[in-house]
């Protein structure tokens, strides 16, 4: 079986918090307690110094080949986009996730991409299992914080 672990929000702004530090956490975590199965890790070409980091803190547990970094177009942050380069990000990181055919997609956070190159979508029509880690919904409860900019809220 074949787990694909999305941690591109270990390459955005989530990673200096819980975000990243969980998600961090929790890869290491599933990669141990399953080590009869094959693990992938998706990040990246955006951030090249997360995506050490992120070598890093899993060099012990999966051997260099399983990071897989997708190559996202420059320009793909959605508050500095006017929408294409996202949608081409998204489609890029879609075709790339279909290419790897994991059994098992696990999306370390879905809010990603505001503010740094990151694509997220997900795709109901993935024929793949598909998890995808909530953290919280403060930013909705708090909006007039969290989504001052009414981009945030599409």
């Amino acid at each position: 079986m074949r787990f694909l672990i999305d941690l591109q929000c270990c390459q955005s702004g989530s990673r200096f918090g819980g975000i990243g530090r969980y998600s961090i956490e929790l890869a290491k975590a599933m990669i141990r307690n399953s080590p009869e199965y094959e693990h992938l890790i998706l990040l990246n070409d955006r951030n090249p110094e997360a995506e050490l980091i992120v070598r890093r803190e899993l060099r012990d547990l999966v051997p260099p080949h399983a990071f897989r970094i997708c190559h996202l177009p420059p320009g793909s942050m959605y508050l500095f986009d006017n929408g294409k380069t996202t949608e081409a990000a998204e489609y890029v990181r879609s075709e790339f996730i279909k290419a790897l055919k994991p059994d098992v997609l696990h999306v370390a956070s879905l809010f990603e991409g505001l503010g740094d190159e990151i694509a997220t979508f997900v795709d109901a029509d993935w024929p793949f299992v598909k998890a995808i880690t909530l953290y919280d919904l403060i930013p909705l409860k708090q909006a007039e914080q969290y989504l001052r900019d009414p981009r945030a809220t599409k």
